[in-house]
């Protein structure tokens, strides 16, 4: 029997899966490019492809 509702899951099965057994949305921390900061994403989302705060200021 399972404890928790997440328990036996792989967070890794689905990438299309955006949600739990508990019916909350999925998050994921993913370090951005510059390797210097990271972001929260919330279910499916794709993570940036660059940094805004380490982007040049004009």
């Amino acid at each position: 029997m399972l404890t928790t509702p997440t328990e036996g899951l792989d967070r890794e099965e689905s990438p299309t899966m955006t949600r739990q057994a508990t019916g909350k949305p999925r998050s994921r921390w993913v370090l951005l490019p510059c390797g210097r900061h990271s972001v929260t994403l919330w279910g499916n989302a794709k993570p940036p492809t660059s940094c805004d705060d380490c982007a040049p200021q004009r």
